[in-house]
């Protein structure tokens, strides 16, 4: 850890910005047409709806603008049918409330990013305390990563396992 992240409140600050940024970066692509078109296409989202998959990608902008520019009405409709009923409406809105706030933090954490940049005019305490937060979320997913690993493996060797396996094989989902 760098001297500047361990001994001061701004290093702390700068290296938790520099986490919540890293990761507002690598999942905002996630929530664009460029990314969930070709998904929704991989996953033949038109066979699973029913719909053209035009009409799918149609649904989805609209959907996106709903949560992130508003009004959160999600009243979409395809052949006069809506998609969302009134507890799917709600549920979304409290989505977009969530989203919005994720944003709001990363939108904070990259203001305070830039202004700690500004301030020490890019010195190395800066980019010493960036690269805590750079280390620190590596580690942290690769936890993450090893802990998922060893539950799948535990998982797939499991009784459990097997028994869905069996389920699925024979058109049954449990």
């Amino acid at each position: 850890m760098s001297d500047i992240a361990r001994r001061s409140l701004p290093g702390l600050v700068v290296a938790v910005a520099t986490i919540v940024v890293l990761i507002a970066l690598v999942v905002a692509p996630f929530f664009t047409p460029l990314w969930l078109y070709p998904a929704q296409q991989r996953a033949q989202a038109d066979a699973w709806t029913g719909w053209p998959i035009g009409e799918v990608h149609a649904v989805t902008g609209s959907v996106l603008h709903d949560l992130f520019i508003g009004p959160p009405a999600f009243a979409q409709t395809v052949d006069g049918r809506p998609v969302f009923d009134a507890a799917e409406r709600a549920h979304m809105r409290d989505v977009r409330q969530v989203l919005l706030a994720a944003v709001g933090v990363a939108v904070a954490a990259a203001f305070a990013w830039l202004a700690a940049w500004r301030i020490t005019r890019g010195g190395p305490g800066f980019w010493g305390a960036v690269r805590t937060g750079a280390v620190a979320l590596a580690a942290g997913v690769g936890v993450a990563l090893f802990v998922a690993g060893v539950a799948g493996w535990r998982f797939a060797r499991s009784d459990h396992a097997s028994t869905v396996r069996l389920a699925t094989s024979r058109g049954r989902a449990g």
